[in-house]
């Protein structure tokens, strides 16, 4: 979070669907009061585009670290096609970094396909949904469960 409590990770969509910035390959936002973090991925990504967004979700997390409690992640991928190996590979790793490093829920969201069938073969602990209306509400209910229980 920025000083002002403007998310850190943030680009708009433009009215025809695409970034304001056409390298952009992904977007995270950060919302501090549910302690979520939504993050659209778009595009054939490369190595490159893989490091970059292991770094912005290491920026998104340190920047809910300073509070106490799990964090909740809405990985929408609905707008990525099929990835290379390398790419696929990398992610899975990271993937297995971020969940070794913290107790945080993770709900995914990818249109029914390849790419979802892609995700599902990876995916061990994390819930798969269709939309991303669908998977934040399952994060609310985490969310609540989580709190009620503390």
């Amino acid at each position: 979070m920025t000083n002002d409590g403007q998310p850190i990770f943030h680009y708009e969509l433009r009215e025809d669907g695409r970034y304001r910035k056409e390298d952009i390959m992904f977007t995270v936002k950060v919302d501090p009061a549910t302690r979520t973090v939504n993050v659209v991925m778009t595009g054939f990504w490369d190595v490159k585009t893989v490091d970059e967004y292991e770094h912005a979700l290491l920026r998104a997390r340190a920047a809910l670290s300073q509070a106490k409690g799990r964090i909740y992640w809405c990985i929408d991928g609905r707008h990525l096609p099929v990835q290379s190996m390398d790419v696929i590979e990398r992610v899975q790793a990271l993937r297995a970094r971020m969940r070794a490093t913290g107790d945080d829920v993770y709900a995914l969201v990818f249109a029914p396909g390849l790419a979802a069938m892609q995700a599902k073969r990876v995916a061990s602990r994390e819930e798969i949904f269709t939309s991303a209306e669908e998977a934040n509400a399952w994060l609310a209910q985490q969310h609540a469960a989580d709190t009620a229980s503390a």
